[in-house]
């Protein structure tokens, strides 16, 4: 009588146990995510013409990979390459040494780390020095990016989706600001360079000071200096040291 009470109880608990590999296989599966990121920064810049600027392309990992490959894009009307810097610290080995096509406007990349257990954490890949030809919106856009993982087959990460950067050339001085949606960011791109002159009288003094400690509380886009769509100490110190 006893042997038959256990069998029924053994093949219950064995099916409680399937069952809840299932569901923790099935959460697992639904919690998975992206493991690393290949971003371009700054996001967002505001420049005038004829101005050399830099844009770092960096890698950020969870687990431990060691290739990194894709493709730069950009306007070649609006902005040219002067140079590309990949001396870095996390690519020691480059199957395709970084080049560039200012008459196409891309940028070509692969290399890997020979670093024993591969490369965890945020490092920068590319620095790129551009320089602005004229007004407009120099849009640098990472298409086709890949991580592998240091696993030993050469295993694709899932990456966050990338996120153009917006680069805007401009001469002028009064602010005429435009607000954008990116993916889920929100860029706040400037056709007209800020200018710390609030009251409008021509000179920057103590008066244009005290217009922006007033303003500080809420979001006035007239004293978001810095572009960050936020108005703090930041802008605040901007300000002060306006001339």
């Amino acid at each position: 009588m006893r042997k038959k009470i256990v069998a029924p109880f053994i093949v219950a608990v064995t099916a409680c146990i399937i069952l809840v590999a299932i569901i923790n296989l099935t959460t697992t599966n639904n919690q998975a995510g992206p493991t690393a990121d290949m971003r371009i920064l700054p996001k967002e810049k505001v420049i005038v013409p004829n101005q050399s600027f830099e844009v770092g392309l960096i890698i950020e990992s969870s687990l431990a990979v060691n290739v990194f490959s894709g493709e730069l894009g950009f306007n070649p009307e609006i902005l040219v390459v002067e140079s590309i810097n990949y001396n870095t610290s996390i690519a020691d080995l480059w199957a395709e040494e970084p080049w560039y096509s200012n008459g196409e406007g891309t940028i070509n990349f692969g290399g890997g780390t020979t670093r024993a257990g591969g490369f965890t954490g945020t490092e920068e890949l590319l620095t790129i020095t551009f320089r602005s030809l004229k007004e407009g919106e120099g849009v640098i856009s990472l298409t086709e990016p890949q991580i592998l993982r240091y696993d030993g087959l050469g295993t694709p990460s899932e990456l966050v989706a990338p996120i153009d950067a917006i680069i805007t050339i401009s001469n002028s001085e009064v602010p005429n600001l435009v607000s954008r949606e990116n993916s889920d960011i929100r860029f706040l791109i400037a056709e007209e360079i800020p200018s710390t002159d609030l009251n409008g009288d021509g000179t920057q003094t103590i008066a244009d000071i005290s217009i922006f400690i007033l303003g500080m509380v809420g979001y006035d886009r007239r004293l978001d200096f810095n572009l960050d769509n936020k108005v703090d100490t930041r802008d605040l110190s901007i300000i002060l040291n306006a001339r």
